[in-house]
């Protein structure tokens, strides 16, 4: 039964409250059952509610009469009024128009998003001079997780040159997620990059937007008219009283009119909204080939740039953090009753890590960390490196060391340069080199290899020792030694 009263009581914490009828009956209810989105529930409102089961429900405030009939006026306004008259808060409904114009052109919208990337690359091109690189995609997540676990054993590892190299990758990585998303997702990138820069296009969503939100109060609005109608009828019918039935019939009047008036604006504004749709839509349409297909071709450039920095940045980042964490005595006293006995390295704690993992919950993370202990194992596979100036001694010094040291990888050079370059990319244990080469003597050449290299090898040199060498020389021995000696002098060193 559809029923009408007045709050007399509630309690804005609870969310409860009691309603009095003219009857002097109570009835309590609660904030759930309030189905007036426009107005909340204050004491002293008079309300209609649905009367079932003692209780009151479908709650709505009496006085809706005056204010639904306002909505007629307030969306009125939100169309015609000037941006002078309007208060600040107020959002004006734009001008309606036949067709989205440009604001800035496919070309040079793609060309600002490529811009931010390229200074981005180019404030880090001191990185394309690391001699390595460590695959990001493949070990970014590893190398966080033993950034946090070194450092819960020493904070002290984080020195001012490593928290700079962890905060740049970490730039450099948002960057690059950022990047990734959109070259993945093109309709992301076409509206993040083009769409999102055109005022024009913007101003008709965002009128779509609140048209919608219109649209919504409008049917909460007929809908509680409808509610109202029928109560105004049903006491109309049921009243005896002329004099009660000549105000009730004005109401009624009143109501019908809002309700009419409800109706056509929601068909007016609705007409609106499926226009700007339209001409939204087109726009969206016209240049998305366009723009996905220019976008395509920068992104390939770009994204190989950006991941030859990420994997400097890693290599060098992954370098000074086991270079710190190998002088801290607390790592040290940390690792000493592990497993690990080869050199702190990531190669060798991802092994360590990946054995301390529950073999009965094996899971895709654990089948990426094996995949990237492959990959270390693989670029971290030790070399001999065998640097002589006569060619039948290298290929000599070769086959004898392989003969004797089965295990180990060889490569010999006659040419210094070629072989500074061969070494950037490759993990030398062990340099064996002559003390004058083919073009240079080789302290100088030790003093290139340390510039350009970070690893220090062990070295073999066959000949005289200079006076002055920037590595300390693990043993000399005479040019003309047999490559058999140089073999076993490998093996002792290996051992």
């Amino acid at each position: 039964m559809i029923t009408n009263g007045k709050i007399i009581l509630f309690n804005k914490r609870k969310g409860t409250g009691v309603i009095e009828t003219p009857k002097n009956k109570s009835y309590n209810f609660i904030i759930k059952d309030w189905d007036d989105i426009e107005n909340k529930p204050s004491l002293g409102m008079n309300v209609i509610f649905l009367l079932k089961d003692e209780t009151a429900l479908n709650i709505i405030a009496n006085d809706i009469i005056e204010n639904k009939i306002a909505v007629k006026n307030e969306i009125k306004e939100d169309f015609t009024k000037t941006e002078e008259e309007a208060e600040p808060e107020n959002y004006l409904i734009g001008p309606k128009l036949n067709k989205i114009s440009l604001s800035l052109n496919v070309t040079d919208s793609i060309s600002n998003y490529f811009n931010y990337i390229k200074e981005n690359i180019d404030k880090r091109n001191s990185y394309k001079k690391i001699p390595g690189s460590l695959d990001y995609v493949l070990i970014h997540r590893f190398l966080q997780t033993t950034f946090n676990n070194l450092t819960d054993i020493d904070l002290n590892i984080i020195t001012p040159t490593v928290k700079s190299l962890q905060d740049d990758l970490i730039e450099m990585s948002d960057l690059y997620n950022d990047f990734s998303e959109k070259t993945d997702y093109p309709q992301y990138a076409y509206s993040e990059v083009f769409l999102t820069l055109q005022t024009k296009y913007k101003r008709v969503k965002s009128d779509i937007e609140f048209i919608i939100s219109k649209l919504n109060r409008l049917r909460t609005t007929e809908e509680n008219l409808s509610i109202l109608l029928k109560v105004k009828k049903k006491r109309f019918k049921d009243n005896t009283d002329d004099s009660k039935n000549l105000t009730l019939r004005n109401e009624i009047k009143s109501l019908n009119g809002a309700y009419a008036d409800t109706i056509h604006m929601m068909a007016e504004i609705d007409e609106r909204r499926k226009h700007d749709l339209n001409i939204a839509h087109e726009f969206e349409e016209t240049y998305k080939s366009e723009f996905n297909d220019i976008f395509k071709q920068k992104a390939i450039v770009y994204k190989k740039d950006l991941i030859f920095i990420l994997n400097a940045q890693a290599y060098i980042f992954d370098f000074k953090l086991w270079q710190e964490a190998k002088g801290s005595k607390l790592i040290k006293a940390h690792f000493e009753d592990s497993p690990i006995k080869d050199n702190l390295n990531t190669q060798t704690y991802l092994k360590y890590y990946i054995d301390s993992l529950d073999k009965d919950k094996a899971n895709e993370d654990s089948k990426k960390l094996i995949e990237l202990l492959h990959y270390l194992q693989a670029i971290n596979k030790e070399y001999v490196l065998v640097i002589v100036s006569s060619t039948q001694d290298a290929i000599e010094h070769s086959m004898i060391i392989k003969k004797f040291n089965k295990e180990v990888e060889i490569k010999s050079f006659v040419d210094e340069k070629e072989a500074l370059k061969w070494a950037k990319t490759h993990n030398i244990k062990i340099l064996i080199i002559e003390d004058i080469l083919k073009n240079m003597p080789a302290d100088r050449f030790l003093q290139a290899y340390k510039k350009s290299i970070f690893q220090k090898p062990e070295i073999i040199l066959l000949g005289n020792k200079a006076k002055s060498l920037p590595y300390k020389i693990n043993k000399v021995l005479s040019k003309n030694i047999s490559s058999k000696i140089i073999s076993n002098t490998v093996k002792d060193i290996l051992s």
